[in-house]
């Protein structure tokens, strides 16, 4: 059924592209603005991240992209976005706001040239516990081992670990069983006891990571300064990636704060922007926005998709999650016809369910 559904998506949008309707759509969306979510620019996928094209795209996609923004769209820095939208100034029409997670050494190594060649601003957002040192997160750890050791043998030493969570995998309702261990992982098990249970299974299965490879997973500090002396700004994303909803208050501050100053001391200036790790509307909350706001961040970003207008919370500010896809697909994705196409869908099946009732 997914691969049905994807299918259907990939025709309807290219009959739509075809038609000249991204023309329509980019003149509709012309006085708002989109924010643009990376993760990695690279040719190949390490072991340590999933095989997701949301996550890792190919240098010459990148390219292509950045490319075509900075000629078509008015690329804006985070914040100008900000300004704008405290002092309820409109954007330039077409605006485009570049970002990037997690901090990861190939945004350096591969997307920095390319930022640099076509004069195009961008923000990183740091987890900041992971940079010039040995750590990894959970979840690094997690899609290591579905990768060299394999999914199924993961999920059997969860059910023999958690007999609690009988068919809790399936009764999910994700895309795919990767996804729906990922989440039981995230919001479901203590974080202390999920990570003696992943060291459990490298103990037991015998896997060693090698140091180098985790010394190129995450950007360097004399990495991070020389792309902000460049004009890169950059950003906090906690100290260690935790669902911040799931903490109490003085926790969710503390990776806040923590990773703030980190950034602040290392960059010797002012720190005002964040990105919510995971991003979707149960990873964040009024609390962590106060926390926020107390220390003077000036705004937040999401995961949650679609554009921004002059009256968007600026502590929940929406993006585009860009993938590894044809250049036509993303030329629609940031004019928002993934929704679009989402809403025909759903009205469909209403229709043809009521007509068959």
């Amino acid at each position: 059924m997914g691969n049905l559904k994807k299918a259907i998506n990939r025709f309807m949008s290219l009959f739509f592209y075809c038609s000249g309707f991204y023309y329509i759509l980019k003149f509709i969306n012309r006085k708002k603005i989109r924010v643009l979510m990376y993760h990695g620019v690279d040719e190949r996928q390490t072991d340590f991240i999933l095989d997701d094209p949301t996550l890792v795209i190919s240098t010459k996609n990148f390219e292509e992209q950045i490319k075509y923004l900075s000629k078509s769209y008015n690329i804006i820095s985070t914040h100008d976005l900000v300004a704008h939208i405290k002092n309820k100034i409109s954007f330039p029409l077409n605006s485009v706001v570049i970002t990037f997670d997690d901090g990861l050494k190939n945004n350096f190594i591969n997307a920095f040239p390319i930022l640099q060649k076509y004069n195009a601003k961008a923000t990183i957002f740091l987890t900041t516990d992971y940079i010039d040192t040995l750590k990894i997160n959970w979840s690094n750890k997690f899609y290591y081992f579905i990768n060299k050791i394999g999914l199924n043998e993961f999920v059997e030493e969860f059910e023999r670990e958690f007999p609690a969570y009988p068919n809790l995998i399936e009764k999910i309702g994700h895309k795919n069983l990767t996804e729906n261990m990922n989440f039981i992982l995230k919001y479901k098990i203590d974080e202390n006891i999920r990570e003696k249970f992943i060291q459990r299974l490298y103990d037991k299965f015998g896997i060693k990571i090698n140091k180098e490879e985790i010394k190129h997973l995450y950007l360097s500090w004399k990495e991070i300064k020389k792309m902000a002396d460049a004009g890169i700004s950059f950003g906090s994303h906690t100290s260690t990636h935790p669902v911040l909803s799931l903490l109490d208050y003085e926790k969710a501050e503390k990776e806040i704060i923590d990773s703030k100053k980190n950034i602040e001391v290392k960059l010797d200036k002012k720190i005002h922007l964040f990105a919510y790790p995971y991003g979707n509307k149960d990873s964040f909350n009024s609390n962590i926005k106060k926390i926020l706001a107390g220390y003077n961040f000036l705004c937040a970003v999401s995961t949650i998709e679609g554009f921004n207008n002059l009256n968007s919370d600026l502590y929940e500010l929406k993006r585009i999650s860009i993938v590894d896809e044809p250049f036509y697909y993303f030329k629609l994705r940031i004019e928002g016809l993934e929704g679009f196409i989402e809403k025909i869908q759903h009205k469909a099946y209403r229709y043809f369910k009521r007509r068959r009732y």
